[in-house]
């Protein structure tokens, strides 16, 4: 049997901080890049980066939507649900990126 590739939905404070700092939000965004757990995105979230860009880094908004084209690319698909919380959910994503 074939593993599942693990799924996660990551915030508008991921996003920012793999672009800004290294760290565990780094590694998660790599670990998407090469394909080794899937992205799940939402409109809303997009948008916030875009925003939060702009207005809290002061990046232009041409670099602002770049960027979100960019993270576009490499998601798998948009997301509009929620995904239970809960232990094991934490534990794979912990795992993933130790």
């Amino acid at each position: 049997m074939v593993p599942k590739i693990p799924r996660v939905v990551n915030d508008t404070n991921v996003w920012l901080s793999a672009l800004y700092f290294s760290g565990k939000p780094a590694k998660i965004v790599n670990l998407i890049e090469d394909q080794k757990i899937v992205s799940l995105i939402s409109d809303f979230i997009l948008e916030e980066v875009k925003e939060k860009l702009v207005s809290d880094f002061d990046t232009p908004l041409y670099a602002a939507n770049g960027t979100v084209s960019y993270i576009s690319s490499i998601i798998v698909q948009e997301y509009h649900g929620f995904l239970p919380v809960g232990e094991l959910n934490n534990y794979v994503l912990a795992e993933g990126v130790a």
